[in-house]
């Protein structure tokens, strides 16, 4: 019912999107990896302007060592919320780590505007 064809602005096929993104998040996190994608892959498919779904993704892909593939789904994050401050500081960490300075300084910049508690010790994850 929410295929290629239907259009993927109806609510259930919206909710049907979400809710595969929703489990793919419980499956990582019980370390069933490729169920996960799996769902991802699927709530994009249903719902391709799904900024969280396109963030989940390449926080698996790039543990995989799949940097490519999450850089594309982080700027496809970004191009379906431009204001998506977490998808800002992944982009920006991973730029920094391939030696992009200056579009890593950019996204850190808007994530840092977007939600200051980025990037400081114990808000984001990190242990420093």
């Amino acid at each position: 019912m929410c295929g290629r064809t239907e259009s993927r602005s109806w609510p259930f096929c919206t909710a049907r999107g979400a809710g595969r993104s929703n489990l793919g998040t419980a499956y990582a996190a019980l370390g069933r990896r490729a169920d996960a994608e799996r769902l991802f892959r699927e709530a994009i498919e249903l719902r391709p302007n799904h900024a969280r779904a396109h963030f989940n993704l390449a926080a698996l892909v790039v543990k995989d060592g799949r940097a490519e593939e999450a850089l594309g789904e982080l700027r496809r994050a970004l191009e379906s919320d431009p204001d998506f401050a977490e998808a800002h500081d992944a982009l920006g960490r991973l730029l920094l780590l391939r030696g992009e300075r200056q579009a890593a300084a950019f996204h850190l910049r808007a994530a840092a505007r977007l939600n200051p508690s980025l990037g400081k010790p114990g808000e984001s994850g990190d242990s420093q």
